[in-house]
């Protein structure tokens, strides 16, 4: 055979052999939540045993959010490995992984009836359906969505958990061993859809105390929000000003100009700006201004403010006594950032 013949054989085999594997390769989509897949991977178009991957995949629209997955699994406890991850898709698009769990022969493979609740190992080995769905009430999780097939609980399994606050949707991916010549149910799963928990605004501001010349800075997520510990760090034109949520700074004029908050916990980073300036007197002296309302000499009027680079209104509180007499403090909140 000609050095010609032998190039084109082996480029036609090396063809071949790279398409067979992008076709491998290529996910199958489950494109909806709530539904429950029985072997979604006879959609694969191998003719030989293999391990398909199988995508699901959902973008949120409604902000910063505390949100809970939970995904049944029902391997059939076959011999080889079948896996789940979930991950969260971050403002960046970049994918962090939440929590995972595999059934089968390897390495780290679960026994079922097995509950991963965010990415802890709850339990595993339970045989009866009884203790399972006993189990799930005690995490307060919904009933198992997969009722079919669990004479046996080998290869079952409830993958559950929070998603970051600030994540922009999420990603499920099933690796999937798969026997195109089997009748027999090898493998299912139920994706239910996201549960909203709560919603998780930045609230942050300044609060100006004239009387004992200081400043304060706050912010805040709620607590039952975040994932690991809360940590912020407010900077201006001198660099560093505190490295706390909640700050007390003298009210002078190196304090005055634009601050930055950086605002994070172990998964979500947050970034704002407010300008501190110097409140100005009635007559335009520097320092405290009280507006009495006119229709109520008790009350005082809401002066506008403007946060940073994209001027979001927020506004200055005037406190006074139940007599109206006027007080010392103003602070600026701005409204809530989702």
């Amino acid at each position: 055979m000609g050095c010609r013949n032998r190039f084109f054989l082996f480029s036609s085999l090396l063809f071949l052999c790279l398409s067979s594997q992008s076709i491998a390769q290529s996910p199958i989509i489950l494109p909806d939540c709530g539904v429950s897949y029985i072997d979604p991977q006879d959609g694969s178009p191998n003719t030989m045993p293999a391990l398909d991957t199988l995508v699901y995949e959902s973008y949120f629209t409604d902000g910063q959010t505390l949100r809970r997955y939970f995904i049944d699994i029902n391997a059939f406890g076959g011999l080889q490995a079948d896996r789940a991850k979930v991950y969260a898709i971050m403002p960046d698009s970049s994918l962090k992984l939440m929590g995972g769990m595999a059934f089968g022969n390897c390495v780290g493979c679960l026994d079922g009836f097995a509950l991963v609740d965010d990415n802890i190992l709850a339990v595993q080995g339970v045989s009866d359906v009884n203790t399972m769905n006993m189990w799930l009430a005690s995490f307060n999780q919904p009933a198992f969505a997969l009722t079919g097939n669990l004479q046996s609980l080998t290869g079952v399994g409830r993958l559950s958990g929070r998603l970051p606050f600030c994540a922009i949707g999420w990603r499920v991916e099933y690796s999937v061993f798969s026997d195109p010549n089997t009748s027999s149910t090898e493998f299912s799963t139920h994706i239910l859809c996201i549960q909203t928990q709560s919603m998780c605004p930045l609230t942050f501001g300044i609060d100006i105390d004239c009387q004992n010349d200081s400043l304060y800075l706050f912010a805040n997520v709620p607590a039952n929000c975040l994932m690991g510990p809360a940590q912020a760090q407010w900077s201006n034109a001198g660099g560093v000003a505190a490295t706390t949520a909640n700050a007390a700074l003298p009210l002078t004029p190196a304090n005055l100009g634009m601050y930055y908050l950086t605002f994070s916990d172990d998964c979500c980073t947050l970034q704002d700006s407010v300008w501190v300036q110097n409140p100005d007197l009635p007559g335009g002296a520097g320092h405290i201004g009280l507006q009495p309302g006119a229709r109520d000499p008790g009350r005082y009027r809401r002066r506008r403010a403007f946060l940073g680079k994209s001027r979001r209104r927020g506004y200055q509180r005037f406190t006074g006594d139940d007599t109206g007499s006027p007080g010392n403090r103003r602070r600026t909140v701005y409204p809530a950032r989702l």
